[in-house]
């Protein structure tokens, strides 16, 4: 069975950095093995607790402490080898915290020792969510950095991307929000709008599309958050998978034929100081060799992890159902070409395609006697 038949080009994916030189050795010689896509990018900040000064106004304080990184120049370590691996790298900047002048001066100094040093490893790219953010970096480092606006931005129209390069022209790519990955009149026209700049999509978010704490869940912190397990568990399993953001590796061809072929591999269901690269090699390679010999379970389980919020490491599929199988209960991109636009608005209203998907397919493990 061969679904990649019609993309243009080898699909540029950036994912996680580990902090594990053998990890990153791994990356590398896995990269070497692939011809319909590659791992351009690595992308980390300097993880918690070597962070903690910043209290998350600058970026998101993600993962423990990681032995061996004690110091800036501990975590350059990693990033040099990775450049040494042929890697691009990008630090994320990405809080969308707001802060004041009063937040700000604390850790000022330690902020531009941080920049200095990103300056000296030849990292050249940074990617923001808070404009604030942006336009310290501008004046501190001009025409240093080059930017990306994070999918934590949550823009979802074309005029405050207009808005935001007509300030900040150094900005090269933009990280689209998860609510608008599938609305590809939205993205036909971004492309269309800015031809010059790059547009990623994220492939593996397990959050779902219209979360009303997407911006919150960016954090790590845990208090009063907002619970996503008990929604997705009112929801169903199935009807949380399909309504969630993923974007299936027989579709990355829909984004590459209308000029989109940036694609990031986020770190779920990991912390980014614990990136494992399983998930990440599973995607890449149901992308290089095509689904016919994968089972739903790895479909699930070991390509995507949607469940690990629900508190169970493992979705409970049958192991003899293969993904072939039940590819026509999945849901189809076509029809989301056609209606992603309406999903805004129209969610529960008119249509409950993603819905009825799901219940299409829980009747068919029905009919084949498995338990569910």
């Amino acid at each position: 069975m061969d679904i990649f038949n019609n993309k243009s080009q080898v699909y540029e994916f950036s994912a996680p950095m580990p902090f594990d030189f053998d990890l990153i050795d791994e990356l590398a010689q896995f990269n070497s093995t692939l011809k319909k896509s590659k791992i351009v990018t690595l992308f980390n900040n300097v993880p918690f607790c070597n962070d903690v000064d910043f209290n998350e106004w600058i970026q998101v304080l993600r993962g423990c402490s990681v032995e061996g990184i004690k110091t800036l120049k501990d975590f350059a370590k990693y990033v040099n080898y990775a450049q040494s691996r042929g890697f691009r790298f990008t630090y994320i900047m990405n809080s969308p915290k707001p802060m004041s002048t009063k937040d700000f001066y604390p850790f000022e100094e330690r902020f531009d020792k941080l920049l200095n040093l990103l300056e000296n490893i030849g990292c050249s790219e940074i990617k923001f969510a808070n404009p604030q953010v942006a336009k310290l970096i501008t004046e501190k480092k001009p025409d240093v950095f080059n930017f990306s606006s994070s999918t934590a931005s949550e823009y979802h129209n074309i005029s405050q991307y207009e808005y935001l390069t007509t300030i900040f022209p150094n900005i090269k790519m933009f990280n689209v929000s998860n609510d608008e990955i599938f609305n590809f009149k939205f993205l036909k026209n971004l492309r269309t709008k800015f031809p010059d700049k790059k547009i990623e999509i994220m492939v593996n978010e397990p959050c779902l599309r219209g979360c009303p704490a997407r911006i919150s869940h960016i954090s790590s912190i845990k208090f009063y958050n907002f619970n996503c397990s008990a929604l997705k568990r009112k929801l169903g399993i199935l009807n949380a998978f399909f309504r969630s953001g993923f974007v299936y590796p027989w579709n990355l061809h829909y984004y590459s034929e209308m000029g989109i072929n940036n694609f990031k591999f986020s770190a779920h269901p990991y912390l980014r100081s614990h990136f494992k690269i399983d998930k990440l090699k599973n995607y890449l390679n149901c992308v290089e060799k095509g689904i016919e010999n994968i089972s739903l379970y790895h479909f699930f389980n070991d390509i995507f992890a949607a469940y690990y919020s629900l508190g169970e490491r493992y979705m409970r599929t049958p192991k003899d159902i293969m993904l072939k199988d039940v590819l026509p209960y999945l849901p189809n991109m076509e029809y989301f070409v056609k209606n992603g636009d309406k999903c805004s608005y129209n969610c529960g209203v008119d249509c409950n395609y993603c819905q009825e998907c799901a219940k299409k397919l829980e009747k068919y493990f029905m009919s084949q006697q498995n338990i569910f």
